[in-house]
């Protein structure tokens, strides 16, 4: 599987960009179990500093904090996950958990042998 990284505002060390190959290579063997092709992973990290009004006094934690999405290209349709993290590693982390639940949900909607229901006549077609 082929995937494009793309940063806006910072920049990716060496130790993030095996953390994203890690997630990446987990995710085409979790595919390749459930013989799905998926051609391309599209990887967006931006990096935000809070703005805080001048009339609040509270100080924040952590004033910079990363966003992003993950686009998966699939066969019937692209999966897409927002992300958010104080780090880039905790935003990849927690976006991929999400991407593999929504990639659950992928399989049992247009994977007819992956469904939970056993007979897909019964199933009444939207028109």
């Amino acid at each position: 599987m082929r995937f494009i990284i793309a940063t806006k505002d910072c920049a990716l060390s060496t130790a993030s960009k095996e953390y994203v190959g890690q997630h990446t290579k987990k995710l085409s063997t979790l595919l390749s179990k459930r013989s799905l092709s998926p051609s391309l992973l599209d990887i967006l990290i931006k990096k935000h500093k809070r703005v805080t009004s001048a009339s609040d006094r509270s100080s924040v934690d952590n004033p910079i904090y990363y966003d992003g999405t993950i686009k998966l290209v699939l066969p019937k349709k692209p999966l897409v996950v927002r992300m958010i993290g104080k780090t880039i590693d905790e935003a990849v982390k927690n976006s991929f958990a999400k991407l593999t639940k929504k990639l659950e949900t992928y399989k049992g909607k247009h994977i007819s042998s992956n469904s939970k229901y056993l007979d897909h006549s019964t199933i009444r077609k939207g028109g």
